[in-house]
């Protein structure tokens, strides 16, 4: 953490520069030093001297992302005042001497930064800390696979319009290591042993066209038919709500037809009108009663004897995505329905990051 930098410091916190010595909510850098190096060294301690060369290389490798995780986000120092964070550092530290992998000190550098972020969330630090002491006793197939599947359980497009909203999907795909997939169960077993995951003995998992069509229900309404009554009608509705038209798009899965600009309901309630006119413009979300009109008209447009026909439009469309379709070829030949724990997405969530920080940071 070079003195020379300019560091933000967050809400509450004291800042003081001078040389090389910047003051993070009462400790310093030499001190952030220093207690990296104590915890580190209690680790080595453990390994036998036979040992010691190998892992005191392991160890600074570990150090060397450790500091990078403070000089990124130099907040996160602050939480080396909660004994129990210090306890998640010192596993991280003893998990380190044990793994040769570089990726795996990034790994546990980005579970204590999330960790470091909620020092007192209870729920947060049991997940991590298990997460922390699995992270080399599972393969790199392994936790690709955990990696995939959790983001393509929580990654959906949040714009209005079809190909924009499956191209940055397919987009966000492509980072991923989804050309390094595990098949078969047994990777499924391992995460189980090592509580990452459960797998559900009732059901099947739903293929990734269905989860889809849930997910993005939006872009998969049957619509309204143009110059309809209906249509007619649902102009004046939104006139009447003082809703832009253009709330409105052509459907671009079925000609002929407009449907709402949303991915799905839910979107409804995130939708900012924008005022434009004699140089000023004024946003504002939604009042009670236009969401009223939005939710009317979905419901509208979602017509349930064609929800098949339009499914099967977007497994048509999602084949000129190819990062999807790898990813949907993989996933619809998993041989179990899933359900990820806090360890599990805590491990996914750090690794996406670890491969692309620009990647999104998902609730665990």
């Amino acid at each position: 953490m070079s003195g020379k930098a300019i560091q933000k410091a967050g809400a509450n916190s004291n800042q003081v520069q001078a040389d090389t010595v910047n003051q993070y909510f009462g400790i310093s850098e030499n001190r952030v030093s220093e207690i990296v190096d104590e915890r580190c060294s209690q680790a080595l301690a453990n390994c036998v001297l036979e040992s010691r060369i190998v892992a005191e290389q392991r160890i600074s490798e570990f150090k060397t992302e450790i500091i990078g995780l403070f000089a990124h986000k130099p907040d996160l120092v602050n939480a080396l005042a909660e004994p129990s964070c210090v306890d998640s550092f010192e596993r991280a530290a003893r998990v380190a001497t044990r793994s040769s992998e570089y990726k795996d000190k990034e790994l546990l550098s980005e579970l204590l930064g999330r960790r470091f972020e909620e020092p007192h969330n209870r729920h947060v630090a049991a997940g991590i800390n298990r997460a922390i002491e699995i992270v080399d006793l599972i393969t790199d197939e392994e936790l690709n696979g955990l990696t995939v599947y959790f983001a393509a359980s929580q990654y959906g497009p949040t714009s209005g319009i079809v190909d924009e909203g499956l191209t940055v999907l397919d987009c966000l795909y492509g980072k991923l290591p989804i050309h390094e997939l595990p098949n078969g169960g047994a990777w499924i077993d391992n995460l189980d042993i090592h509580d990452a995951l459960r797998v559900s003995p009732f059901g099947s998992l739903l293929k990734l066209a269905d989860y889809y069509s849930k997910a993005i229900c939006g872009y998969i309404v049957w619509g309204l038919e143009k110059d309809s009554e209906q249509f007619e009608k649902a102009i004046h509705s939104l006139s009447e709500a003082n809703i832009p038209i253009d709330v409105l798009l052509d459907h671009e899965l079925h000609d002929g037809y407009v449907r709402l600009r949303v991915p799905n309901r839910d979107a409804i309630d995130k939708i900012i009108i924008t005022e434009q006119g004699n140089g000023f413009s004024n946003s504002a979300p939604l009042n009670p009663e236009q969401i009223s009109v939005l939710d009317t008209l979905f419901d509208q447009m979602s017509i349930a004897g064609h929800e098949q026909e339009m499914k099967a439009t977007l497994e048509r469309k999602l084949k000129n995505y190819p990062n999807i379709l790898t990813v949907q070829d993989w996933w619809n030949g998993i041989p179990s329905a899933l359900r990820l724990t806090v360890v599990g997405k805590a491990l996914a969530n750090a690794n996406a990051r670890r491969i692309d920080p620009t990647l999104p940071d998902l609730e665990i």
